[in-house]
């Protein structure tokens, strides 16, 4: 699964908050592990300009970073 033109800074703070809840509510869960493990495996994110994001590439998994560059798109015209 690919995570187009939403950067990829919030990637650990999401991976980490979604296995707090899982810990604390596994009971309800059948997973076989944690949910930060699944987005390590299956996802995949782009960005643009993300300087968080590159300082924390390895927290987020330096293979699943795509650079996009956000092109084409309609040009400036001055008048």
């Amino acid at each position: 699964m690919v995570f187009a033109e939403v950067d990829c800074g919030w990637v650990p703070y999401v991976k980490e908050q979604m296995d707090d809840g899982f810990l604390r509510y596994r009971f309800r869960y059948d997973l076989a592990h944690l949910p930060s493990q699944y987005i390590e495996r299956h996802a995949y994110f782009t960005f643009v300009t993300d300087t968080y994001a590159i300082a924390n590439r390895h927290k987020i998994g330096v293979d699943k970073m795509l650079w996009s560059s956000d092109y084409p798109h309609g040009k400036l015209e001055l008048p």
